[in-house]
């Protein structure tokens, strides 16, 4: 029987619509895709995936690649074929075939191939500078205007919840000093973030709420989690950057930093080694009157310095399998500084002057981390599953001269003092760190978390005393002291997260058991010999009403242990009217917080907490009316409760692009009998603003504003403001950024009100001054795709 080529076409429609309409009927399920993207410079907002159906190539579903991942989730038929396509400028179409297996498919990295040598294309495009995330935020340096940043330091500071109030250390807004870790190291010192310069940086993550995988210690104020370049494309790029400037006090500033990130097949390496001097100039003065007026001072003094930063870090990476990496390196931030000061002070008993007092100091500062670590990352299922271990060393050195000599003159008996001396401070800490993690994801909407940790801290200590004698400097042994330390922590934490529709939870727990012992040779008795184990827990939960609003309430706990120098009970005589000592009954302050966080689109943030610090450290300070002489030493008070309220607000436009901050905290503190002071309060507050407008012929105009009002236990500050503004040029071939750039428009002077066990005190001071700087920032390079791309090991998909 023969048909005619209408009843042919007749016949093959009927067939597709049966075909379609099974299709159709067939049961469907919900199902996750995850696809990871790698390519370099993958443009934000722009690369997406197609989920078409095989059968017919009809459109499924569509989502763009967000932070070098694709995800989608779409009603899939079982055993059904479809593909995906993945799509970005600058790079060839890729199309992974694959048959639906619900609920969830996570598929191998996807390397994009550039349609022509990738040195050869400029694609311009901006990454988003901060991503909320349900923790907290994370900061994007590669690709933004933060790169073309000088140090970590300065990302810190322009970035949302945090403050730096005396622009050397980094607080969270609300939380105190947070836990700061670099390549999952952490820091010993906050010189380490002057060091880092800002292009050897990937991103920042600021968690408000962390998990009980961070230890305790600083944990309990937040976490600040930086990580610094890391490489996938075969080939080579390298960097180079440089940069000077004066200052409106004749004071110069320039940096150079050299970069080199390589990848040949398996094997990859980052080096980084960079260089800066820096000169400065300080001026202030301040007065002090005891409680009862009896006496009372006024002093003076100008300080000059000049320093020298560096920083190496070399880190190699080897992929074992597709499922493993492990990855080695090696780095050192170091610093040299150089003081000298002069000062003059007038003492008054009875507003009679008793004393005239002129001194002048000279000081040396030298110190250098060196670090190594080892880290092995296995991932074990297609669910996310992954074990990792990391292991880390690190051994400061650092020690410091101070010369001074300090004339008195008594003006009743008309007779004349000098005081000279010479200290020497020794400082040797080791710290030996392992930590082992293993996340296990039961499905996409829930995992587990378990580990533990180990560190020990071994110190020498020593500090030496000098007088003078016919010209020589003779040590004086009464004044000499040398102690070791030593602190062992170890750690187990259990973490469960869970999803439910539109709500999650989290819960944690963490036990510390802590080791001290302290020796003096000096005293040649034990001082530290104690042992304490404490429980750390936390929890939070979410709800997403709608798409566009989140709402988080969490609890994290955490604890801040003393410094090793402030349990030595040797008493140090820094000068001939100041002397301090240690306490080695000095107890950790363990701390509570709570918080309430609303999420509007993902971007607009509100937030409340409360926090309370049991057994603060602070200080005990009194002046001898008789002698004029300061003694002070660390001591426990009640605790400190601190209510906090913040507002974060990103703007994001064709030409303009920034965020914007605003908090504000109500602090108390209240003190043991000993320190003989009542109930202290203040109200601290700031204003940071980081915007970028992007201007024809490829200029872009960086505008940076701080304002902020900061205190403590037994101060407060006036509010200080600083405003920098930078014009940066970009070229595309080659890949050159050329800016100059204007800080501390308006320097601010420093006041500053403080409260003490039986005096009262007021200084000023400026240290910062307009400061005027150029720079070049030159990157190059020649990368290419693997074309090697293998069936994943898991069978769900083919690649094309």
């Amino acid at each position: 029987m023969r048909y005619t080529r209408t009843q042919i076409l007749r016949m093959k429609t009927l067939s597709l619509i049966i075909a379609l309409l099974l299709s159709a009927f067939g049961f469907s399920q919900s199902l996750i895709v995850e696809v990871p993207v790698q390519a370099v410079d993958l443009p934000y907002g722009i690369g997406r995936g197609m989920v078409y159906n095989a059968l017919d190539s009809s459109l499924v579903k569509g989502n763009f690649i967000d932070s070098n991942v694709f995800v989608v989730n779409f009603e899939a038929i079982e055993d059904a074929n479809y593909y995906i396509k993945l799509t970005a400028p600058g790079f060839v179409d890729t199309i992974i075939p694959f048959v639906a297996k619900p609920p969830v498919m996570r598929f191998d990295p996807v390397v994009l191939s550039a349609d022509v040598l990738l040195d050869e294309i400029n694609v311009v495009y901006e990454k988003p500078v901060f991503e909320r995330t349900m923790n907290g935020l994370s900061v994007n340096v590669k690709g933004t205007t933060l790169e073309q940043l000088n140090t970590l330091f300065d990302i810190l500071k322009a970035s949302p919840r945090l403050s730096s109030p005396d622009n050397e250390s980094i607080e969270i807004i609300g939380r105190g000093s947070p836990l700061i870790l670099i390549d999952r190291q952490p820091i010993i010192s906050n010189d380490e973030l002057q060091a880092i310069p800002a292009s050897e940086v990937d991103k920042i993550e600021i968690i408000t709420n962390p998990s009980a995988k961070y230890r305790a210690q600083g944990s309990g104020n937040g976490v600040i989690e930086v990580y610094t370049n890391d490489f996938s494309l075969q080939g080579y790029r390298a960097h180079v950057r440089a940069n000077g400037g004066i200052n409106m006090q004749k004071k110069y500033r320039s940096g150079l930093n050299v970069g080199l990130n390589l990848k040949k097949n398996k094997l990859s390496v980052n080096g980084n080694l960079g260089l800066s001097y820096w000169q400065s100039y300080n001026f202030g003065n301040s007065n002090f009157a005891t409680l009862d007026s009896t006496l009372h001072s006024n002093s003076e003094y100008v300080n000059e310095g000049q320093g020298l930063w560096r920083h190496y870090t070399l880190k190699a990476g080897y992929d074992i399998r597709e499922d493993q990496k492990l990855s080695i390196g090696i780095g050192g931030h170091g610093s040299s500084r150089d003081n000298s000061s002069t000062n003059q002070r007038e003492y008054y008993s009875q507003s009679v002057l008793t004393t005239n007092q002129i001194g002048a100091s000279t000081s040396t500062n030298r110190w250098l981390n060196n670090r190594a670590f080892m880290n092995y990352t296995w991932d074990i299922d297609t669910l996310g599953s992954s074990f990792e271990a990391n292991l880390n060393y690190t051994r400061r050195n650092s020690y410091s001269d101070n010369e001074f000599q300090t004339n008195f003159v008594d003006n009743q008996s008309q007779t004349e003092e000098t005081y000279n001396a010479l200290a020497t401070s020794r400082d040797r800490p080791n710290i030996v760190e392992l930590r082992l993690n293993y996340e296990h994801y039961i499905d996409s909407n829930f995992f587990l978390e378990f580990g533990a940790d180990v560190s020990a801290l071994f110190n020498e200590k020593r500090f030496n005393r000098y007088i003078p004698q016919n010209g020589v400097w003779v040590e004086d042994p009464i004044f000499t002291n040398s102690y070791s330390y030593q602190e062992q922590i170890a750690g187990l934490f259990a973490q469960a997260s869970k999803k439910w529709g539109k709500f999650g939870a989290q819960i944690g727990l963490r036990g510390e058991y802590t080791q001290l012992d302290g020796f003096s040779q000096s005293l040649n008795q034990q001082f530290m010999d104690s042992s304490y184990l404490l429980p750390f827990p936390n929890a939070g939960v979410m709800y997403e009403p709608g798409e566009k609003l989140a709402i988080t309430a969490y609890y994290s706990s955490g604890i801040d242990r003393p410094s090793f120098s402030n349990y030595d009970p040797f008493v140090r005589i820094l000068d001939s009217l100041n002397v301090q000592f240690g306490n080695p009954f000095l107890r950790p302050s363990y701390n509570h917080t709570i918080g309430l966080e609303f999420d509007i689109m993902y971007a607009y943030n509100v937030s409340f907490s409360y926090s309370r610090y049991d057994d603060i450290a602070s200080t005990l300070t009194f002046v001898d009316p008789n002698t004029f002489v300061t003694s002070s030493t660390p001591w426990n008070a009640r605790l400190n409760e601190t209510y906090s309220v913040s507002l974060s607000a990103p703007i994001k436009l064709k030409w303009l692009n920034g965020w914007n901050s605003f908090w504000l905290d109500y602090n108390t503190y209240l003190f043991t009998e000993i320190f003989q002071r009542e109930t202290f309060d203040n109200i601290t507050l700031g204003f940071s603003s980081y915007l970028t407008f992007s201007l024809p012929y490829n200029f872009k105009l960086m505008n940076r504003f701080f304002l902020n009002k900061w205190g403590g236990d037994v101060s407060t500050n006036n509010v200080i403001t600083n405003w920098g503004l930078r014009l940066t040029k970009e070229f595309d071939k080659p890949d050159i950024n050329i800016f100059v750039e204007v800080n501390q428009l308006f320097p601010a002077q420093n006041r500053t009100e403080s409260v003490n066990g039986n005096y009262l005190s007021f200084s000023q001071n400026q240290w910062q001054f307009t400061e005027f700087r150029l720079g070049i920032f030159f990157k190059f390079g020649r990368l290419t795709a693997n074309t090697s791309i293998k069936e994943s090991e898991s069978g769900q998909s083919g690649r094309l």
